[in-house]
């Protein structure tokens, strides 16, 4: 086989490699992005919430101060927006404490089948360091397809590649 031959083969199996290891950091970042936080992050979440909605039904609450009946809040629609507010204020206030066990336990058991992800505050920076390594190797897969149709062979080019990568631009940083 000629080194002429062989450079064509050679350029189809580079930009298949390349797209290989693009697929693998594409599913690497749709892992980190859609991975479950780590537990304790979970639970400040919860704890956050139901916070919130016990501070909601401050409000109706003090109306009894006022004499206003507890059926006034719980079935009126609007007190809260909906039934559900008034609902979900009564049961935070009331068995906030049995929810939010419930709840943990409910967080355990998908961790178990799921496992941790990464904090949410360090998703950005693997996400940004994970995007600069595409882009990377999308200018490499449209440097391997120049000189693949510079030597008569035509490779096409994926749908969703960069744009800037197929145009030769440099991405500029977000400000």
């Amino acid at each position: 086989m000629s080194a002429a031959t062989r450079r064509p083969n050679d350029l189809v199996k580079r930009v298949a490699a390349i797209r290989e290891e693009i697929g693998e950091l594409k599913a690497e970042a749709a892992g980190i992005a859609s991975a479950p936080l780590p537990r304790v992050e979970i639970l400040e979440t919860i704890d956050a919430s139901l916070d919130e909605i016990r501070q909601r039904w401050k409000s109706p609450v003090s109306g009894l101060l006022h004499g206003r009946r507890v059926t006034e809040f719980l079935a009126v629609p609007g007190t809260y927006g909906s039934y559900q507010g008034a609902i979900e204020g009564l049961i935070a206030t009331v068995a906030g404490d049995a929810l939010r066990e419930k709840l943990v336990d409910l967080v355990d058991a998908a961790l178990e089948e799921t496992g941790v992800g990464m904090p949410a505050a360090d998703r950005p920076a693997a996400l940004e360091a994970i995007a600069k390594q595409l882009f990377a190797l999308e200018i490499e897969e449209e440097t391997a397809i120049r000189k693949a149709v510079e030597t008569g062979l035509r490779i096409t080019r994926r749908a969703d590649a960069d744009p800037s990568a197929v145009l030769g631009l440099q991405r500029r940083r977000a400000s």
